[in-house]
């Protein structure tokens, strides 16, 4: 069984991107990119862990990169 996305998991919780941003401490923008897979840049742990805590589940980095 695959992991569900990102979208997919906000979705679930009835969240919209803007909401979701705010909640994670982070611009739309970048949980759009984040979401369709499209951020090539890397990421701050902390930053990685609060988008983790603001999506219930868990965010595993890679070198500064998100990794499924």
């Amino acid at each position: 069984m695959s992991k569900p996305s990102l979208k997919a998991l906000r979705e679930q919780q009835g969240i919209s991107l803007v909401a979701m941003a705010a909640k994670a401490g982070c611009s739309p923008s970048f949980l759009s990119r984040l979401e369709n897979g499209r951020n090539g840049e890397t990421i701050d742990p902390e930053l990685a862990k609060r988008v983790g805590l603001a999506y219930k589940c868990r965010i595993r980095l890679q070198a500064g990169r998100i990794v499924r």
